[in-house]
């Protein structure tokens, strides 16, 4: 994979969600000439993806889930 363009090689390990491997190659990139517009955007993609939380994730509480919570205690 050395032989490749590096930001061809950046593009694919973003593609793979290879995220710090694609963050490292543009580094490089961006190293050798700091105005490389494409590798900036790639760059500030891999930050995004660094941090993107999956809402879908957050509701995977059910109906059941929120009434047998353990932490609750019974009003009488």
């Amino acid at each position: 994979m050395e032989s490749l363009d590096p930001l061809y090689l950046a593009l694919l390990y973003y593609r793979l969600n290879r995220i710090e491997d694609a963050h490292k190659e543009c580094g490089r990139l961006l190293d050798r000439n700091p105005l490389d517009q494409a590798a900036w955007s790639l760059k500030l993609a891999c930050f995004a993806e660094e941090v993107f939380v999956d809402e879908l994730e957050n509701d995977e509480a059910g109906l059941a889930d929120s009434f047998m919570d353990l932490g609750t205690t019974a009003n009488f």
